[in-house]
């Protein structure tokens, strides 16, 4: 099968490849130089330059970065993955807060953290997208399988959710077992076993394979019809697809991940995420590596008290076999990394830095989860509200969880964002989360019912107890924002 490229694209030969990333990462370091000189305020500007709703910045390096598509970078061309492109806008230096969390203790920060994604679990926004969110992709697969070669809906499942890249290690998971997976796609399933079964998608590429045949039919037609019929945005999976394709035909090994796209809900080129590991030649490295000696457990017991909601009894038995009560063997993201305090640039700070200007507290990167759930929901075509909520039950999932901080999910998440519910990176970053009232069709989603939660969740003895441990900005602000005394 032949891809269809764009006019003039060409095989990229990596010696010229490298030499034009070095020249265009001379050119922007001199052009981020020039920006801070003129810029008032520039590192607490919450709009540091002159950009439109979708973020996409100065043309630095004669390339634009797109919200979501990569169609206006050709990545066979020249290097699209860069520091300048990214959403929200990388300044020239650290930001300069405060945040929500400065003067607070690394145990308070964790515990505020928590407390936020459990009171968020709990609100209607959350329960729904969740629900909507694994409904909608579960479908799309079993209509896009069973068009494609008579798969039955169970397979579909099983193929999607209980492969070989699920395992007791994964918080959440129910095992392989086809009723446990059912029940956790159901209604009844909690939040922490929908999510993981996405998690294990995002994982085993099985949606790629699911898009294939319908995209390809498309590819070699022009007819949209295979796709749309499946209920999906047809020319971003399209645009996906060639992507994917050229990524996979026509890029060197050593530059599938640090400038391609090397599959259907890989993150972006204007995400953060892309600073969580290596860029391309000669630009920065990974903001976390491994642990040498591998993930560790949390030592939590499968009754321990803090597990919001509890076990339910799929969770136990996977967990525990026939044993009423045992020792869970989730790795939780932050003790599976070490992050790394590496530059963006020269002269440019990586995001360590940053997250310590700001106090905010780390685990394991920008969130690569969160970009590539709300790149299925791009393709899927959820709505802009949709993917507000989508961020919403980022935070209320893996804050508990401890695979990621609420910095980090936000960082994951923001270009998917356009503006109120982009980030600041300073005080205002948690209001963004919701700002204002969310419409998602003929429901309405009120911003008051999500903080009313929180503030519920706020006076609490335990809630309490981290008001008290907060810098006084903090507790103003929380106070302002939950009306609720902190």
């Amino acid at each position: 099968e032949v891809v269809r490229r764009r006019v003039g694209v060409r095989r990229v030969k990596v010696w010229v490849w490298r030499k034009q990333a070095m020249a265009l990462r001379m050119a922007a370091l001199g052009l981020i130089f020039l920006q801070g000189l003129f810029a008032a305020s520039f590192s607490n500007s919450k709009n540091p330059v002159n950009r439109n709703e979708r973020g996409e910045g100065a043309k630095w390096s004669g390339i634009r970065a797109r919200r979501w598509s990569e169609g206006e970078c050709d990545f066979l061309e020249g290097v699209c993955n860069t520091v300048e492109n990214k959403h929200p806008f990388v300044t020239p230096g650290v930001p300069s807060g405060p945040s929500i969390e400065t003067g607070a203790s690394l145990d308070t920060r964790a515990k505020l953290e928590i407390l936020l994604g459990k009171a968020l679990r709990n609100t209607s926004a959350v329960l729904y997208i969740t629900n909507e969110f694994v409904g909608r992709i579960t479908e799309v697969m079993q209509k896009a399988m069973a068009r494609a070669n008579g798969t039955h809906p169970d397979d579909v499942i099983q193929a999607a959710y209980g492969g070989t890249y699920g395992s007791p290690h994964n918080t959440g998971y129910v095992g392989p077992d086809l009723n446990a997976l059912k029940y956790a796609l159901s209604a009844d399933g909690n939040i922490r076993e929908k999510w993981a079964l996405i998690y294990i998608l995002t994982k085993n590429k099985y949606f790629d394979s699911t898009m294939v045949p319908a995209a390809s039919m498309a590819n070699k037609t022009g007819d949209l019809s295979p796709l749309e019929q499946l209920g999906v945005d047809a020319n971003a999976v399209l645009e996906r697809y060639r992507d994917v394709r050229a990524t996979q035909d026509e890029l060197p090994s050593d530059l599938k991940y640090s400038n391609g796209i090397p599959s259907f809900e890989y993150e972006p080129f204007d995400s953060w995420v892309r600073f969580t590991f290596d860029g391309p030649p000669d630009t920065w490295l990974g903001a976390r590596k491994s642990r040498p000696e591998g993930c560790a457990e949390r030592n939590l017991t499968s009754d321990d008290p803090s597990l919001s909601p509890p076990l339910s009894p799929y969770e136990l038995r996977y967990q525990c076999g026939n044993a009423s009560r045992c020792m869970l063997q989730w790795y939780p993201g932050e003790l599976c990394y070490d992050l790394v305090n590496a530059s963006f640039a020269e002269g440019v700070p990586g995001y360590l830095s940053r997250a310590s200007a700001l106090n905010y507290r780390t685990a394991a990167g920008p969130s690569g989860t969160t970009s590539n759930v709300l790149m299925f929901a791009t393709l899927l075509g959820f709505e802009p509200g949709e993917m507000v909520l989508l961020r919403l039950a980022m935070m209320a999932w893996m804050t508990v969880t401890r695979d990621h901080s609420f910095y980090e999910i936000m960082l994951g998440g923001d270009s998917f964002m356009s503006p109120p519910f982009t980030m600041e990176q300073g005080m205002d970053d948690l209001r963004r989360l919701m700002p204002v009232d969310v419409k998602v069709g003929s429901k309405v989603f009120a911003a008051k019912d999500v903080w009313s939660a929180v503030g519920a969740a706020l006076d609490t003895p335990a809630g309490r107890e981290i008001c008290t441990a907060l810098a006084q900005p903090s507790r103003t602000y929380l106070t302002q924002l939950t009306g609720t005394p902190c």
